[in-house]
């Protein structure tokens, strides 16, 4: 079953009518313990070092000063503040819902869980939770700049969803209930809502859907299109001046594709989630590399072939390489698992265990 299944009962109808449109409550009764429960969030809390960056808490709308539910941690030299488990319990009995910020990060579930819905939608994600105690709100009415998923982990949530043209949310909800455990509720970018818990906890997830913004491509475009100052006379009269501008954009413009896409691929993958987990084991590995070794890619990449050579991104970094060893990475970038020994029509054994060893290094490879 794939991520999306988990949260949409019908992905094709959700894809073609619901996605991007409209709230609605898309998947019930589901089995989502494996992603997120209390104890998990306990942990977090009483056993981990959880620093300050990583949740916060609020009342009725209102952030609680971050000294208030943290200690320092370190040495004199270098402190951090972490969270006090003691403080952080004593707000939440107070009424105080906590938000644990970027949950993905320390989950290995969500971690591939929202690697898999990246996958599917093309778009990078988040996770927070949010535990909140009984006959409390964290939120009043607002409305978030990306879609989002609620996935209710414990207990019940009361939600309203208010149309986009009701901004301020007090016109008639288009979704007023409860959502239970195993409810995953649906709110697409610019629908104002909020939620309140009644006479028992609640405890639920938000996935993030996060888009490529305008701001970023406009930021990219800036950047890329770098207008020549001395080949424009800036006291002219304006029109000319204008006209200047525009020309040395258009033909700046027209030489840009690549590396725009590029850029645009770089930021899609830089907002991916993926794990080094097992890196050691195989820096280790990539020592002993052999021509009888099956070694197959462990995370997605995206292939550039340049006119200096090719660009290979990854989810953390870009790898360049000369375009003479572009059939070898023919090989080694293909679905599926490849013998090293395979690459010998292309590379000799010196050069073909270096490439492969560095791939491995770089966390693309991994032994089979």
């Amino acid at each position: 079953m794939s991520a999306l299944d988990r949260l949409a009962v019908d992905p094709a109808r959700f894809i073609s009518e619901i996605y991007g449109t409209r709230p609605e409550v898309t998947a019930a009764a589901q089995d989502y313990s494996w992603l997120a429960s209390l104890d998990a969030f306990d942990h977090l809390i009483t056993d981990t070092v959880l620093p300050a960056a990583a949740f916060r808490l609020v009342r009725d709308g209102s952030p609680i000063p971050v000294k208030g539910y943290t200690k320092t941690f370190g040495n004199r030299d270098d402190t951090i503040r972490v969270a006090d488990p003691a403080l952080v319990f004593d707000w939440f009995s107070q009424g105080a819902t906590i938000i644990l910020e970027s949950l993905h990060a320390f989950s290995p579930a969500l971690r591939d869980f929202c690697r898999e819905l990246e996958r599917e939608l093309r778009r990078g994600t988040q996770v927070n939770a949010y535990i909140t105690p009984p006959g409390a709100r964290g939120f009043s009415a607002h409305v978030d700049s990306h879609d989002v998923f609620v996935v209710q982990v414990y207990g019940a949530k009361h939600w309203f969803v208010h149309d986009r043209s009701d901004p301020d949310a007090i016109g008639d909800p288009l979704i007023d209930r409860d959502l239970e455990v195993g409810d995953c509720l649906y709110i697409p970018q610019g629908f104002p809502h909020w939620a309140s818990t009644g006479a028992a906890a609640s405890a639920h997830l938000t996935i993030g859907i996060l888009p490529t913004t305008v701001a970023q491509i406009k930021r990219e475009l800036m950047s890329l299109v770098d207008l020549d100052e001395d080949a424009m006379n800036i006291h002219a009269d304006p029109s000319k001046v204008a006209s200047d501008v525009l020309l040395q954009t258009q033909a700046r413009l027209e030489s840009i594709d690549d590396e725009l896409s590029r850029r645009l691929t770089r930021l899609f993958f830089a907002s991916r989630h993926h794990s080094l987990r097992g890196q050691l084991m195989r820096s280790l590995d990539a020592e002993k590399v052999s021509d009888s070794d099956k070694v197959v890619a462990r995370i997605e990449w995206t292939r550039f072939d340049r006119d200096d050579g090719i660009l290979v991104l990854l989810p953390d970094r870009e790898l360049r390489f000369s375009a003479r060893l572009a059939p070898a990475l023919d090989v080694i970038l293909r679905e599926g698992p490849f013998k090293v020994s395979e690459l010998a029509p292309h590379l000799d054994e010196d050069e073909r265990r270096a490439v492969v060893a560095r791939l491995i290094r770089e966390g693309l490879l991994e032994l089979r």
